[in-house]
């Protein structure tokens, strides 16, 4: 009984082996099908991105920019006209666009700063804090011309 009871424990270990390596075996294979569908998705979803980063690009152009400006009603100024964020200053002559000269009725809205009372105004405070949505870079140079 002793070589039969050996060989039966060697013949489950064995089968009990085997049935492992097929779990093992088949979960595998089963990963191996997942990456490859993640796989694909990502090829498609860098498609997309492609695609997309393209159209925001087209519309980001100025060509694309003038045409919608345009057909808000806008039209282009010979002479742009800056304004300075701190005190208000107005770099250049300010005129209606299309036109040579400003019309005798036409105002220009003055962007000064009204006087008033001296206010007790901590020294932070006082300082322009920068708009997060507008990149530094983006604010035109007053003395270049176009």
């Amino acid at each position: 009984m002793g070589r039969g009871l050996f060989t039966g424990i060697v013949v489950a270990l064995l089968v009990a082996g085997l049935l492992m390596l097929l779990v093992i075996n088949t979960s595998m294979a089963q990963g191996a099908f997942r990456v490859q569908d993640l796989q694909q998705a990502k090829a498609k979803l860098s498609e997309s991105e492609a695609m997309l980063s393209e159209s925001v690009s087209a519309a980001a152009a100025p060509v694309a920019l003038e045409g919608r400006a345009r057909a808000m009603g806008m039209i282009p100024t010979e002479r742009p006209v800056f304004l300075t964020v701190p005190d208000g200053k107005v770099l250049g002559k300010p005129r209606l666009a299309g036109t040579k000269k400003r019309p005798a009725g036409s105002a220009v809205v003055d962007a000064r700063p009204k006087p008033s009372a001296p206010a007790e105004v901590p020294a932070q405070a006082s300082a322009p804090k920068p708009r997060p949505d507008v990149p530094l870079d983006a604010a035109p140079d007053p003395g270049t011309t176009r």
